[in-house]
């Protein structure tokens, strides 16, 4: 495993991202009104460095999205990291293919609703999953892009 799994922080816009799930509406509907004055306190959005698919925060995307943002909070994985696993819906769920994922992702066909959970390996063989690297953010989708 690198030691360093995200990037740092960047703006992308949101019609370079590529999503690869489908999502529930109520939970984006719910967690927009959780986005006021455009303060958002959610995770960045983890998205393929080589890509643009977005690996985790699907329902985050689709919220700034709906909200008329043209970028998005987003981090960088090296998706093909041999660390990196794409398990089906759950920890104990099989081994799915990484590169069966970013085709449909490319061709535009969205797997169902949490039908991804994507781990970390370590080095000791623990299985970790990717949002726990990823910190929760406080910034400002307005202000903060302009800086």
């Amino acid at each position: 495993m690198k030691n360093k799994i995200l990037s740092t922080l960047k703006f992308l816009p949101v019609s370079d991202l590529l999503p690869h799930e489908i999502v529930n509406t109520e939970a984006v509907k719910k967690m927009s009104g959780l986005l006021i004055n455009d303060q958002y306190k959610f995770p960045a959005i983890i998205v393929d460095i080589n890509t643009n698919v977005i690996i985790d925060g699907h329902h985050r995307f689709e919220m700034i999205k709906a909200k008329g943002h043209l970028c998005a909070p987003c981090v960088y994985i090296d998706y093909q990291d041999d660390a990196i696993l794409a398990l089906k819906e759950n920890i104990n769920g099989e081994i799915l293919n990484k590169n069966e994922i970013i085709k449909k992702a490319q061709q535009g066909i969205r797997l169902p609703h949490k039908f991804t959970y994507h781990v970390v390996k370590t080095d000791n063989d623990q299985l970790f999953h990717l949002g726990k690297f990823n910190e929760r953010l406080d910034i400002n989708l307005i202000y903060d892009l302009k800086k």
